[in-house]
């Protein structure tokens, strides 16, 4: 793994982060207005979504993280509802990456290659991503290289990105991020601005009001 990603080390109880904010409303985030709250410049972060959909989501992330990997499954089946519902169109959600490599063994280099794989586009990124959230026994760079191979990456292209400083610093300025917003573990999502609850009821339910 590489030992030269700047890991961030949080307490057990901050692994998940879980704690609802404004629980003074029914819902943490109860409408979207540009500008509010935290503002990320997600330009060049993977995307789901139009540049300039009403409802923006900032999922931070690590792929051996078992509460990304459930959160991930709901918002899958919600972008499914979207997309029959014609309304797929109303979210934007952008990846930041978040491995918590002091526990996580190979969470650093699962964010390696998914860095990679998005610098041969954000359509590659999205197809590699889904087969990167396994648990630790299933991320060795054996794995990860398998994963790459089928999901019709240039495989040269993406040895030398996987080994290069671009995508190394595109991972640390992500932790970088996480670590100024001080954000308490995986996954953490800002939603509409408002750092609110990563429990994958809370957040459907939420963007399902915004939505819906």
């Amino acid at each position: 793994m590489r030992r030269n990603l700047r890991g961030l080390i949080f307490l057990p109880t901050l692994l998940v982060a879980c704690a609802t904010v404004g629980c003074l409303n029914e819902y943490a985030v109860e409408q979207c207005i540009p500008g509010q709250g935290i503002v990320i410049d997600n330009k060049d972060a993977p995307r789901i979504g139009p540049t300039f959909a009403p409802v923006n989501l900032t999922l931070f992330g690590d792929f051996q993280c078992p509460g990304t990997h459930q959160l991930w499954y709901s918002l899958s089946a919600f972008l499914s509802k979207l997309e029959e519902d014609g309304k797929s169109h109303e979210l934007r959600i952008d990846f930041r990456h978040f491995p918590l490599i002091s526990i996580h063994n190979h969470a650093g280099d699962a964010a390696l290659a998914a860095a990679a794989a998005h610098k041969q586009g954000n359509y590659d990124f999205w197809v590699l991503f889904p087969k990167l959230l396994k648990p630790g026994a299933e991320l060795s760079l054996e794995h990860i290289l398998m994963y790459a191979q089928s999901a019709g990456l240039d495989m040269v292209q993406f040895t030398s990105d996987f080994n290069s400083t671009e995508v190394l610093d595109v991972v640390n300025a992500d932790l970088d991020l996480a670590r100024e917003l001080d954000l308490p573990g995986t996954p953490s999502v800002i939603l509409c601005g408002v750092h609110m609850s990563a429990t994958p009821d809370d957040l459907v339910e939420n963007l399902e009001h915004l939505l819906y």
